[in-house]
């Protein structure tokens, strides 16, 4: 999962299409972190979300086949978490001010560190879908016929494993946003000390300028992260679409095309977000500490529930 950044900021819709990643988890990090889940119980739920979505992708293969398309079942292998990593998701402040102050909230740093944050990871995730080099060798029409048979294939095997109805794959990714929704407001807007802790950010925060609109732990983290992405689609509509790289889609925002920019060009901006991020995480630090474990719990069990395939 790739901690911060725009990826995680972005609707789980987007999500779908830009990696995602990675979506709804949070990587920043406080002072005394709380009590993780124990490895005894993420380790159950990785391994049962991993077999799931391999009896998904073999159920589409024998799909796809039927269909007279040739599909490999492929599940990408679990990318072992480094020291960096865990430490970012049980809420640690010191790897969390080491990674804001490279990468900020994780948006113009994809520009700077390709490959190391953002839409080039998913990018060179896709690439090793031997999946992708049999769709990029048919014509447009066999490709519009596989694109049906996908679609079906996909709702079929999903039906078939997870006993889920859907009619396209999005409809799974807004199931699982809805239930990931559900889920924030249950175990994180609802807790009383998550709330008290993000008045007093929200406090920290106004007193530094930002403003700030709501206070439920699950928006008040966002606070200087939209203002930056919002100033990268302001120069995504300015090159225009068709310049695009890809478009991306942020809640509070309409999908904007994502700007072509070198890394000199990104520098000055990523300066600009690191000031953000940092000011974010330091009125944060004693919320962060508190609100990242018991994210990062509720993902790993929305990940057992809705397995990304």
């Amino acid at each position: 999962m790739v901690p911060g950044m725009l990826i995680r900021a972005m609707s789980s819709v987007a999500c779908a299409l830009f990696v995602l990643a990675a979506c709804g988890t949070s990587t920043t990090g406080g002072a005394a972190p709380s009590t993780p889940p124990s490895a005894s119980a993420t380790t159950e739920n990785k391994t049962s979300a991993e077999n799931k979505a391999a009896a998904v992708q073999a159920a589409k293969a024998d799909c796809m086949k039927g269909k007279g398309f040739k599909y490999i079942p492929y599940v990408p292998p679990e990318k072992k978490k480094t020291a960096m990593e865990v430490k970012l998701e049980s809420g640690d402040y010191a790897a969390m001010k080491a990674h804001r102050e490279k990468y900020g909230f994780g948006i113009f740093s994809e520009y700077i560190y390709p490959g190391e944050i953002g839409l080039s990871v998913a990018t060179a995730e896709r690439e090793k879908n031997p999946n992708s080099k049999i769709t990029d060798s048919l014509s447009s029409a066999q490709h519009d016929q596989y694109n049906k048979a996908d679609l079906a294939c996909t709702a079929k095997a999903v039906k078939q494993v997870l006993d889920k109805d859907i009619d396209r794959p999005m409809d799974y990714y807004n199931q699982r946003a809805s239930l990931r929704d559900t889920l924030v407001g249950q175990e994180i807007n609802s807790d009383p000390e998550l709330l008290r802790l993000a008045n007093s950010m929200a406090d920290c925060l106004k007193a530094k300028g930002y403003p700030v609109t709501n206070t439920k732990p699950s928006e008040v983290k966002d606070v200087g992260e939209l203002q930056v992405t919002k100033e990268l689609a302001r120069l995504g509509r300015a090159q225009g679409e068709k310049d695009a790289k890809t478009f991306a889609k942020r809640e509070g925002l309409a999908p904007f095309p994502m700007p072509r920019l070198t890394a000199d060009q990104a520098r000055p901006h990523l300066a600009q977000e690191v000031k953000h991020a940092m000011a974010n995480l330091d009125c944060g630090k004693d919320f962060y500490a508190a609100y990242t474990p018991k994210m990062t719990d509720l993902t790993v069990r929305l990940d057992a529930e809705y397995v990304l395939f």
